[in-house]
């Protein structure tokens, strides 16, 4: 099977509705749980582009260096009305120098689209960590060439540094942290770390040997903690920083060039991890973990991509039998398919970058960005463009690259 991948850095989900229903977005797929559903009603009839802008990374006026290759992206999240991405940018220093490379964090007002202020924090690849946010202050990893690195935390209003520790063992760049309950967790290189948002003093740090390369971010919540593995998931305490069990996905292999996230429903004790399976026919498949039974809850074949937990349904990207790409609502409990949304002829792509709110499925298909009604399950709203989605105070977000270096970010409000 081939797919025509497009794979987004630095994507971005909820333990459940009753313990996110919230207007922020703080990491990958929204939350440390990883769902990629937020608790709101929205009113299509009513969309509208708010406002569209360009960014790039600021130098000062005496900087000759030119733009140079792309830019890239490893995340955007949005708190309290403010939205901040990492990205970097590669700079051309002249005829017979290297290239280097800008690493910067940049705030944006959600309502004007206008840059509050932006931070250049390093000046080489691998830099910096897509954000998150959490006891008010906004939190990225700057990577050293040396190996070592640093969680800096930076104050919302003025981007001022607040405090800047030094990491634990990673010898390899980190690219994704996330917030619950007060804590930051880091993975990097094995190590999975917890550290108090607020004094920012370390809590724990563990290891897991027994995950894929890439490694996915462990899916994070107020009781487990999940690690995809090489045959399953391990699962953790997030209070002790120890591993407890693992559940075996019977004969599936991670695929090591899909980097689908964890996702953990602890509302139903249950966590959904995508999996290359070898022996199946159709070699993508969804497993549901259940928690309490230590056991595979249920599996279904053909399904690729970044699942969505969103109430009774899980919301993934499937393919039927002529390989067409389709949206597929799943029940949750018992791993059935619901209902379909298929509107793409024979070898045609759909991304895998779904979001979920109280009555839509944002789904994305060639260049535009589809909304699908949870009731009707039919289309009621689309715009032409597509990217990495991000819904916050009350707005769906498009970022996507423009004119080689440049983000492009539009802020659709959904009322």
């Amino acid at each position: 099977m081939h797919f025509n991948k497009k794979i987004l850095a630095g994507l971005l989900i909820l333990t459940s509705s009753a313990v996110y229903a919230s207007s922020n977005w703080t990491t990958s797929q929204g939350n440390a749980a990883h769902t990629g559903y937020v608790d709101i009603k929205t009113n299509p009839e009513n969309f509208h582009v708010l406002w569209t802008n360009k960014f790039e990374i600021e130098r000062d006026k005496n900087d000759t260096r030119e733009p140079h290759h792309f830019t890239f992206l490893q995340g955007m999240i949005v708190a309290d009305d403010v939205a901040y991405f990492s990205h970097s940018q590669d700079f051309h220093e002249g005829k017979g120098n290297e290239d280097v490379t800008m690493s910067a964090l940049t705030a944006v007002d959600v309502n004007t689209g206008k840059t509050k202020w932006q931070k250049i924090v390093n000046f080489h690849a691998d830099s910096i960590s897509m954000p998150t946010y959490d006891k008010g202050k906004v939190f990225v990893v700057t990577n050293g060439d040396d190996g070592n690195s640093l969680l800096n935390a930076y104050l919302p209003e003025s981007g001022k540094l607040d405090f800047s520790l030094p990491l634990h063992n990673n010898f390899e760049p980190v690219k994704n942290i996330e917030a619950n309950a007060g804590n930051i967790y880091i993975y990097g290189h094995h190590i999975l770390s917890s550290i108090n948002s607020g004094t920012g003093k370390y809590n724990w740090s563990m290891l897991n040997d027994k995950s894929q390369l890439p490694i996915p971010m462990p899916a994070v919540g107020n009781r487990y903690i999940i690690q995809q593995t090489r045959a399953g998931i391990e699962v953790g305490d997030p209070a002790t920083g120890k591993w407890s069990f693992e559940i075996e996905a019977s004969d599936a292999y991670p695929n090591a060039g899909i980097t689908t996230l964890p996702v953990l429903d602890e509302e139903r004790n249950v966590s959904y991890q995508q999996f290359y399976d070898f022996q199946a026919d159709d070699y993508f498949s969804l497993y549901a973990f259940d928690l309490e039974k230590r056991s595979v809850k249920w599996s279904i074949a053909s399904q690729f991509g970044q699942p969505v937990v969103a109430g009774n349904d899980i919301y993934i990207i499937g393919y039927d039998e002529k390989q067409n790409a389709e949206l597929h609502a799943i029940d949750a409990e018992t791993g059935k398919i619901n209902w379909t949304w298929q509107q793409l002829p024979s070898g045609n792509y759909m991304p895998e970058l779904i979001i979920a709110t109280k009555d839509l499925v944002f789904v994305q298909k060639s260049d535009r960005t589809i909304a699908i009604s949870r009731k009707t399950h039919k289309k009621v709203w689309e715009i032409a463009k597509e990217g990495e989605l991000v819904i916050a105070s009350n707005k769906l977000f498009i970022i996507r690259y423009v004119d080689e270096y440049k983000l492009e970010v539009t802020a659709v409000q959904l009322s």
